[in-house]
């Protein structure tokens, strides 16, 4: 009979800390990397950071004291142009978790959930997540997460990850889960068609063609009053959430991206940056098929008498 050893499959780099960039000290496998943090290989320097209550010293143990690994492949120096090999692995942040037990062991039940742990903070979770070993479909990969996590669990998850070169720290937890079958994650989500592409030398940027009145407003007022004082969120998926994002260009234009703050604000995870940056590149993109009636559906859809508004 003959053993296949799935773990050691997915094989990346190993650094000594953040700051060091060139020479990994050599290449582990996911096995590797389990026995490491399962058994308290850092285990002193993760009591350390996790202990301390200077936020000077926190910063100076991340970066100086703790190794980290290129989870996503094989890197001669750590850089999108360093990689070798990808490794066909995700790397995912969760930070600042209210609940941990509660979001461990609902992950844990995920197919999709290769390996999860507690971060060397301690207040967040790591997981890894097999996906294509493709690095030019890497960050599509990680949009399509992205959406993933938001719709299954409202999580929003460190974005930063995206970064193929992205170093992972190495932490301790002697409860690390670890399922060699769990399935390997294939969509992938092109952000392409909300990104503006900027080209060189002139460029020639469309008027606004919207038309609305006092009474699109006014309804506009009523409705997003009724949502704020019920707590109604309508853009609980990233799809519903780029609808209205259209929907409010279509009908406002500029003027809607304060609408826009004030219907997502209702999101648990809002932030306003990521709901300005997002605002810019669909008025960028916006072909006007996507109309203020969108937004009238889904809040009736959640429970919003549209002719009372009540």
């Amino acid at each position: 009979m003959n053993l296949v050893f799935i773990n050691s499959q997915y094989v990346f780099s190993l650094f000594a800390n953040l700051l060091t960039v060139d020479k990994p000290l050599a290449n582990i496998d996911i096995n590797q990397l389990v026995e490491v943090i399962q058994y308290g290989y850092v285990k002193e320097i993760i009591t350390s950071l996790r202990n301390t209550d200077s936020k000077e010293e926190y910063n100076q143990i991340k970066k100086e004291a703790i190794p980290c690994v290129t989870l996503s492949g094989v890197f001669t120096y750590r850089s999108i142009t360093g990689l070798s090999k990808h490794s066909g692995l995700m790397q995912i942040d969760i930070d600042k978790v209210e609940d941990y037990d509660s979001l461990f062991n609902k992950l844990c039940r995920d197919n999709y959930i290769y390996v999860c742990f507690r971060s060397p903070g301690g207040k967040g979770l790591k997981a890894i997540i097999k996906i294509k070993p493709q690095p030019e479909t890497h960050k599509e990969q990680f949009r399509a997460l992205e959406i993933y996590f938001k719709d299954h669990y409202s999580i929003a998850i460190d974005s930063l990850c995206k970064d193929v070169s992205r170093a992972m720290l190495l932490s301790f937890d002697p409860y690390i889960y670890c399922n060699p079958w769990s399935e390997v994650f294939k969509e992938s989500y092109s952000t392409d068609r909300f990104s503006k592409k900027v080209s060189k030398g002139v460029q020639y940027i469309r008027k606004e063609k919207v038309i609305y009145d006092d009474e699109t407003i006014d309804l506009m007022e009523r409705l997003i009053s009724v949502l704020e004082k019920r707590k109604i969120d309508i853009t609980s998926t990233y799809e519903s959430w780029i609808k209205v994002g259209f929907a409010l260009c279509t009908t406002f234009g500029e003027q809607g991206r304060n609408y826009y703050h004030r219907i997502g604000g209702m999101y648990p995870r809002y932030t306003p940056e990521e709901t300005d940056r997002t605002y810019t590149q669909l008025l960028a993109n916006n072909n006007g098929k996507t109309t203020m009636g969108t937004i009238i559906y889904l809040a009736k859809e959640a429970g919003v008498k549209i002719n009372t508004l009540r």
